[in-house]
């Protein structure tokens, strides 16, 4: 890279349509022209991009070119999606992937309490859009881009280019703020593609704006969760039914093709199931025990997200236990220990998290919340303390202890559990664009909000002194967060976001 120079090289901004965009329509190119330091334009299919001196004036054109993109089929919108999720409830797609007992027994007759999740996309969000540096050659071209799959990007530029796959050299750059989003290879084949068509080297970013409109965000969910309890305030039995597209596969459908592709989802479909319902295997004791998974069509690409399903799996099953807790008349903590016999290290973990919190048994007013997980062999308790003032969230305290083995370095897994954490509330506070007309209605930052450092007060992480094997800690910081917070008022939050949604 040290042979490409400043002045030679073009900056790009891009303007792509919405997710279901069939193609450009018009623009208005005299006016793009006027602006100076504009260079050319590139026209591909569902986007359009400029070329200028700087990033400014390329920018500035895009602006004047107002490109007009045609929907291919209905706009997706919030009630679209939350239709299809209840749609999907009634197709013969559904598949039970965990049980054990006699559910049908159990419920026959009995007394059943229930409750209906919902979680909306969650987007990314992430510091920096996606950006991408590219020269392309005779016989060579090299990308510069932060990607989590380095390989698959090779791919797809060499596929779009129509060249060798041996002559594209990408060259890895750290991914910043990612999440799963710089799986994405979009940003670097359209920097090869904008640099052969200029004929120069060009460094494409996308502005705040695309990146929001092309986030492939973690699909939503409902779950419709139904329990009896015996007469010692046990459950007895417990039934989830979960509605949610599986946005796993839907990401290696776009950034995998051919024998690659093939491959990817074929080993991946039996465990289709099993990604849209991971974290629902609870560890708790429960007799007879199921949980169906309906796949559902929404009109949104998803994609992979800081700890996928198990985000809104563990918010679906532990809000849920927090309401039986309620019903049972027993306090939310002492209710999850009595069934963790067989989980003594989570056990551990929800005990010595309510020492460090100072845990008053989430009675009203003490605004406290407490929430557990399990998530590949890890384990982790979180206890949320928090008011609510003028309609926004005031965290006091977020507490958790974790149980994932032995830590290598304690203090990068420290960070990793409390950035896990942050990710988690915002999750139940914000992160979900409301889509209208096939295009998020919310296209800054601010207007998600999410939480800032004046809203998160004390962050405490205690380690359990483990012998177990060391377990990854980047996600199993996210799901406890949100159900620990749904009911720190008194009033039950069935979905998320939660702000205004108490029932």
């Amino acid at each position: 890279a040290a042979d490409i120079r400043l002045p030679d090289m073009l900056f790009a901004a891009i303007r792509q349509g919405p997710v279901n965009a069939a193609r450009l329509t018009s623009i208005n190119e005299a006016a793009a022209r006027k602006v100076s330091g504009m260079v050319g334009m590139v026209r591909e299919a569902g986007w359009v991009a400029v070329t200028g001196r700087n990033w400014w004036a390329a920018n500035q054109a895009l602006d004047r070119l107002d490109p007009v993109f045609e929907l291919d089929g209905p706009a997706v919108d919030d009630a679209s999606v939350g239709q299809a999720l209840d749609t999907a409830f009634e197709g013969d797609d559904g598949a039970r992937y965990f049980s054990r007992g006699d559910l049908s027994s159990v419920f026959d007759g009995a007394r059943i309490v229930r409750a209906d999740y919902a979680v909306a996309p969650a987007l990314h969000l992430a510091l920096e859009p996606m950006a991408a540096t590219a020269r392309v050659r005779e016989g060579d071209v090299e990308v510069w881009m932060p990607t989590q799959a380095p390989v698959l990007a090779r791919q797809a530029i060499a596929r779009a280019l129509d060249v060798a796959e041996g002559s594209v050299t990408v060259y890895p750059l750290f991914a910043g703020g990612s999440f799963g989003l710089k799986m994405e290879v979009d940003a670097g084949v359209q920097a090869a593609l904008i640099a052969r068509a200029a004929q120069a080297p060009v460094q494409l970013m996308w502005s705040r704006s695309e990146d929001i409109i092309r986030d492939c965000p973690r699909p939503p969910a409902k779950a419709r969760m139904a329990a009896r309890l015996n007469q010692t305030g046990l459950i007895e039995g417990w039934s989830a039914k979960v509605a949610a597209p599986d946005g796993l596969a839907q990401l290696w459908s776009r950034i995998a093709d051919g024998a690659t592709r093939r491959e990817a989802i074929d080993a991946m479909a039996g465990e289709s199931h099993e990604r849209a319902v991971s974290g629902m295997d609870v560890p708790y004791a429960i007799p007879n025990f199921a949980v169906d998974h309906y796949p559902a069509d929404i009109g949104l690409p998803g994609g992979r997200w800081r700890s996928n399903a198990d985000s809104y799996g563990a918010f679906f099953t532990e809000s849920f236990v927090n309401e039986l807790a309620f019903v049972a008349g027993v306090e939310p903590l002492s209710f999850r220990i009595q069934m963790l016999g067989a989980h003594p290290r989570l056990a551990q973990c929800l005990t010595t998290v309510a020492t460090l919190g100072g845990w008053q048994g989430g009675i009203r007013g003490s605004g406290q919340g407490i929430a557990c997980h399990k998530m590949r062999d890890g384990y982790i308790a979180v206890m949320v303390e928090a008011g609510f003032a003028g309609g926004q969230v005031s965290v006091r305290r977020l507490v958790a202890a974790v149980d994932c083995g032995r830590q290598v370095n304690p203090a990068i897994a420290r960070q990793q559990i409390e950035g896990g954490m942050i990710f988690g509330l915002a999750m139940a506070l914000g992160a979900s664009p409301s889509y209208r007309n096939a295009l998020p209605a919310k296209m800054r930052l601010r207007d998600y909000g999410l939480p800032r450092l004046a809203d998160v007060g004390d962050v405490m992480i205690e380690f359990m002194d483990s012998p177990g094997d060391p377990v990854g800690v980047g996600e199993i910081g996210v799901p406890a967060v949100a159900p620990a917070l749904s009911t720190i008022t008194g009033k039950r939050y069935r979905q998320l976001p939660m702000l205004g949604v108490a029932v």
